[in-house]
């Protein structure tokens, strides 16, 4: 009995560890410097980890993604005052589709009528990187000594079923993807200067 619990406890261990592994690591983003400039914040990012193979493999067989990047920039409270407070937001789209003809994804920016191509599924987190930064947000001139925050999330969206079909998707769901908010170190803006 207690042999049978002990391996049946190893084989779902491996199993666990096993599709942790083919899954990659989760998609991230990372800040790693800023600047202000007539009225608008300039943050550099990048992005790290990788898309799902359910995904990568979802597109390649026809199906359109969507990436949406929302960033929020937040002020943070003083001594008599609390919390955070969102000075401003920008939600970024993006749609992932894959070339048959020249075998390759492409990455498509409404917003900057561009469009990024990769030829390798590890190449998409790059060419992100590059459509995405530097992150802008407008931002009216900075008061007092304040300290900022950025923060952003990202969401793929490949497949929406309404119901009663989308309570599979509650249970499973290998092809969306919705990270959590990632942070900024705090930094203030002093006459155009971005301090840590």
């Amino acid at each position: 009995m207690k042999k049978a619990l002990l391996s049946t406890f190893l084989l779902l261990a491996l199993s666990t560890a096993g599709a942790r592994l083919c899954r990659g690591e989760d998609l991230d983003l990372r800040f790693t410097g800023h600047a202000y400039k007539n009225g608008r914040l300039y943050s550099e990012v990048s992005f790290g980890g990788d898309i799902s193979y359910d995904t990568i493999d979802a597109i390649r067989n026809g199906i359109t993604a969507n990436i949406l990047v929302t960033a929020q920039l937040m002020k943070i409270g003083g001594l008599f005052t609390s919390g955070k407070e969102i000075v401003a937001q920008r939600t970024f789209t993006y749609k992932i589709s894959y070339d048959v003809w020249d075998n390759r994804f492409v990455l498509s920016d409404k917003s900057k009528k561009r469009e990024h191509q990769a030829a390798l599924e590890s190449d998409i987190v790059r060419e992100l990187s590059a459509a995405v930064s530097p992150l802008v947000l407008a931002l009216a001139k900075p008061e007092g000594d304040g300290k900022y925050l950025l923060r952003a999330r990202i969401k793929i969206q490949t497949i929406k079923l309404y119901p009663p079909f989308g309570i599979f998707l509650y249970f499973f769901d290998p092809w969306n993807y919705e990270s959590g908010w990632m942070h900024s170190d705090t930094f203030s803006i002093d006459d155009g200067a971005v301090a840590p």
